[in-house]
């Protein structure tokens, strides 16, 4: 299953790209032929999110198609972190990176 190895580099990209501040919600950036079956990433991102600053984390998902789009997209976009343990989530910072297959 190569959603394992996936759900892993999108935790990996969103540590690096947060400082390993605790992180609420990621979204992932799919298009039309981007090879990945949501529901058995959701499967696993429990599992890959856990001791991470991602645990606890929502995984959400937007499909993006048209012209200008690659059709094998995948694509942390927003990601919601939390200032500190105590505070609410500060507004969706935008994360654009590709994550390797």
């Amino acid at each position: 299953m190569h959603e394992l190895s996936i759900a892993k580099a999108v935790v990996s990209t969103v540590v690096d790209a947060t400082g390993g501040r605790r992180v609420h919600r990621v979204e992932l950036r799919l298009g039309p032929h981007a090879g990945v079956i949501p529901g058995s990433l959701t499967f696993c991102w429990d599992i890959v999110t856990a001791d991470t600053p991602l645990e606890g984390s929502v995984l959400e998902f937007t499909h993006v198609e048209g012209p200008d789009v690659d059709p094998r997209l995948l694509q942390v976009g927003t990601v919601e972190v939390a200032d500190d343990d105590e505070s609410p989530a500060t507004p969706a910072t935008p994360v654009t990176s590709e994550v390797a297959s």
